[in-house]
């Protein structure tokens, strides 16, 4: 999931940003992040699982987004 990949690099950033160091995958907030995707999307991670549809292309998916499209699951990712 392209929302998972995104959080985690966000997460990433301010880490390094904030601490001065590299996001490892052991981190316990980037796990709970994780986590949180998990119990969101019942524990699946491919897209065409997630929202229940494949894409038939870029356009289209981007059109899905900006429809509303995994709003909530982009809202549960940014919560901190």
């Amino acid at each position: 999931c392209g929302a998972l990949g995104a959080a985690i690099w966000i997460r990433g950033m301010r880490i390094a940003e904030e601490k001065g160091k590299k996001i490892g995958y052991k981190d316990p907030g980037t796990q709970e992040l994780v986590d949180r995707f998990l119990r969101a999307t019942e524990y699946r991670f491919e897209c065409s699982e997630v929202v229940g549809r494949t894409f038939e292309d870029v356009e289209d998916h981007a059109a899905y987004l900006e429809g509303g499209g995994c709003a909530d699951l982009i809202e549960i990712l940014a919560a901190t």
